[in-house]
């Protein structure tokens, strides 16, 4: 594998990105690949990138021939924070390749956003708003058992299939192969007190990540079940004329 070298905003990303890299790879990371600026609590957000031992880390890393990846969120304005990320390449004569998630004004983590996506259950088709407190998030759930769709065809789980979702101004509906699966109204998808009060977050910009899981809270799984392939044809993302 070629030398590689990830620089996060904090500790908790940098303890998120390891679990991912052992639960890819099945070992740990190479020590001192993944890192973040400065001390373990230490604030400061994008502005750490600029930090003396995130340079000289990028710098080392490029002379030995590796490549830097620095991941972060945008928080206010992905613009203007893609724009004074890249600018560092040219203040301090260093190479990076930039992964910047559009997390637009929105307070917490960049795991959080990530266990959000993570389907936890596998077979459930949902979406999820926030409630009346931080611990409360609300979902709307369809669970739909394998048997369901094996039953008139043993193959089915071998086979493609085309996972759509249609998304208008007053729904999200979400089919597979043309069958729908769930629909959520948008006029209850309304944030409570635990995040943006009042925002609909289905109104708002939104970005793709297509992912493979295990849900964190299962302590074992049968090893006849590994190695898992997540094979994706095609993905297409399209905008209807009103």
């Amino acid at each position: 594998m070629e030398k590689f070298l990830i620089i996060v905003v904090g500790e908790t990303d940098k303890k998120f990105f390891e679990n991912y890299y052992h639960h890819l790879f099945h070992e740990n990371a190479p020590t001192g690949s993944i890192i973040h600026p400065g001390k373990d609590d230490e604030t400061g957000g994008y502005t750490k990138l600029r930090k003396e031992d995130a340079i000289n880390a990028m710098r080392q890393n490029t002379d030995a021939g590796g490549k830097n990846l620095v991941i972060f969120d945008a928080d206010d304005n992905f613009d203007s924070r893609r724009k004074e990320l890249l600018a560092i390449k040219d203040e301090f004569g260093v190479e990076f390749e930039l992964f910047l998630l559009p997390n637009n004004k929105d307070a917490g983590e960049l795991e959080d956003m990530l266990e959000q996506i993570i389907n936890p259950n596998n077979q459930p088709v949902m979406d999820c708003w926030a409630g009346k407190t931080e611990e409360d998030t609300r979902w709307d759930d369809s669970y739909w058992p394998l048997d369901h769709f094996t039953a008139n065809d043993p193959t089915w789980a071998s086979r493609f299939h085309v996972w759509r979702m249609d998304w208008d101004n007053e729904f999200i509906r979400l089919y597979l192969d043309d069958e729908l699966l769930n629909e959520i109204p948008l006029s209850k998808t309304i944030n409570g007190k635990g995040g943006s009060p009042g925002i609909n977050p289905f109104h708002r910009p939104f970005y793709l990540l297509i992912n493979l899981a295990l849900d964190t809270r299962v302590t074992s799984y049968d090893p006849a079940i590994f190695p898992i392939r997540y094979e994706i044809d095609y993905v297409r993302i399209y905008h209807r004329k009103q």
